[in-house]
């Protein structure tokens, strides 16, 4: 691209030093994925292993789509589109194993007991019953607020399926509203994508904070039933590369205003700039989130 012959004239090391930092840790974010990924494919065959496979690619694509946008900073929204998405279906997948480990963990406690013989979803709600009555929606970040006000109460078959459709949602918005943003990209006015594009962000924005709030039902409610699981690292691992980019799309460009280096002529506007540096700040994160992933999954389990 043009970009890259004018900044490799005005700013060659920075650019260099950028280019070369994000496709290192990239590469050692796959290969560690890999690596764990050799590990859990060798343990028996169960849906347990299914989903814990599928976890582990959320990583290596939030790092190559940093990446790949680096050499082009005007392909930022379709390689955050696909983050996104990515984001929602990992969501998805880790709800799904908040919901196998319960089972799992509902038949060990059970097991060798009058119950055993019961159904997976009757032990399951009955496991949480055993841990007493607790204000289940009162939880972050809708339930905070009305937590004083509600009663608490054991969860019921109903309750478990509302909250796993809090976070099914979100994969699904995701994916409608971006290809609705594409859509509007290509064939309205400038004037008239702006305002879609607008609206779905906000449409997308409630989507993860109702999917958050599903997960933090089910995180709250089987937090002592699922200690030994380390449901903790898991969410942490799951949703931290996603609060990181939060946080530094607010500083990043406040960085940039003020500091004469880190700005680049060759991009054609500060929005770029931001852009280009809050997909880098991205691209290094993912090796965390590897890191994390891989300790929180571990094949052990």
């Amino acid at each position: 691209p043009v970009f890259l012959t004018e900044c490799f004239e005005e700013s060659r090391f920075i650019l260099v030093f950028c280019l070369a930092t994000a496709a290192l840790a990239v590469v050692a974010t796959c290969a560690l994925t890999l690596r764990q990924r050799r590990e859990i494919s060798a343990a028996p065959l169960s849906l347990q292993r299914l989903y814990y496979l599928r976890a582990l690619w959320f990583a290596p694509a939030f790092g190559l789509t940093s990446f790949l946008s680096l050499p082009c900073p005007r392909a930022y929204y379709l390689c955050k589109m696909v983050q996104l998405q990515f984001e929602g279906i990992n969501l998805l997948v880790f709800g799904t194993i908040m919901f196998l480990l319960m089972a799992e963990e509902s038949h060990r406690l059970y097991k060798g007991s009058d119950s055993q013989d019961d159904s997976i979803g009757k032990k399951l709600v009955s496991a949480l019953a055993a841990q007493g009555p607790k204000r289940h929606f009162g939880v972050p970040p809708f339930g905070c607020c009305v937590r004083p006000f509600l009663a608490p109460h054991n969860l019921s078959p109903r309750h478990l399926i509302l909250a796993r459709n809090f976070f099914r949602q979100y994969a699904f918005v995701i994916v409608i509203f971006a290809t609705l943003s594409a859509y509007a990209a290509i064939s309205l006015p400038i004037a008239r994508f702006n305002l879609v594009f607008k609206v779905s962000g906000y449409v997308e924005k409630f989507s993860g904070f109702l999917a958050i709030y599903g997960l933090m039902i089910l995180y709250v409610a089987t937090h002592d039933l699922l200690h030994e699981w380390r449901t903790t690292s898991k969410f942490v691992a799951i949703k931290l590369v996603v609060l990181l980019c939060t946080f530094q799309d607010m500083f990043v460009g406040q960085i940039v205003k003020r500091v004469e280096i880190a700005g680049f002529d060759c991009l054609g506007g500060e929005a770029h700039t931001e852009h280009f540096w809050s997909m880098y700040l991205t691209s290094l994160e993912s090796l965390l989130v590897a890191h994390l992933v891989s300790r929180a999954f571990p094949a052990s389990e």
